[in-house]
């Protein structure tokens, strides 16, 4: 692989921008277990991590930052959660992956965030806290929704009222953060309003064994999804 000009990987798992800073990008590829990251728009971009114990080359150990997000009340934190490549998710094996790694450096540097309890998930989305960098929420393949409150020392699941632990998205109300939505496969979308201590499905209308992969919420109105 080369990098400098341009970002050569086989496959692209996330994308994160900066929330103000638009020179600042980070990638994350789906098989070799990196980050890289743009200072300049996506003109040049370097490897910034690159996880020690993936391999492309071997089919037994790819995987790749599925999600990359920056915290909005502090962009220099940024949260990425790692999962097997999408082939191994979507036979239905889900083999351990590394979990959550963490920079405070807006992405210049990096991490692990785990505790015992969400090490060795498969992490499909994640969701920061917009006024509390230290909140986040954490999808997994397995093992439904983790949620840490001192910025991933402790990782706690927060699974009441879930009936599909397979979350494959995550969303939360900017105006209300403790209004969170979260998207099951094969099961709709459940809604938390007090900050995932319970979850309600709330698709009416929706077919209810939907797989809600993505949510946006509209930043001008949080009424509309």
């Amino acid at each position: 692989l080369a990098y400098g000009d341009a970002a050569y990987c086989a496959e692209w798992y996330s994308i994160a921008l900066h929330p103000t800073n638009p020179n600042i990008v980070l990638l994350g590829d789906e098989h070799e277990g990196r980050i890289l990251r743009s200072a300049d728009g996506g003109l040049h971009w370097r490897v910034v991590f690159d996880h020690p114990k993936v391999f492309a080359s071997d089919f037994r150990m790819r995987h790749g930052f599925k999600d990359i997000v920056f915290a909005p009340s502090n962009p220099q934190v940024v949260y990425a959660g790692m999962r097997r490549e999408s082939r191994n998710i979507d036979e239905g094996k889900a083999d351990p992956s590394f979990g959550i790694y963490k920079s405070t450096d807006a992405g210049l540097t990096w991490k692990e965030c785990n505790d015992t309890r969400i090490a060795n998930e498969n992490i499909n989305a994640l969701a920061v806290d917009p006024r509390n960098e230290n909140i986040v929420y954490a999808a997994t393949v397995k093992s439904g929704i983790f949620k840490t409150v001192d910025g991933g020392k402790v990782w706690q699941p927060v699974n009441q009222g879930l009936q599909v632990l397979d979350i494959r998205s995550l969303a939360l109300d900017p105006n209300n953060p403790e209004i969170i939505y979260a998207g099951a496969e094969n099961g709709g979308i459940y809604k938390s309003t007090n900050g995932g201590a319970r979850w309600e499905h709330t698709g009416v209308g929706m077919d209810p064994m939907a797989s809600v992969r993505a949510i946006a919420i509209d930043p001008t109105n949080p009424e509309v999804l």
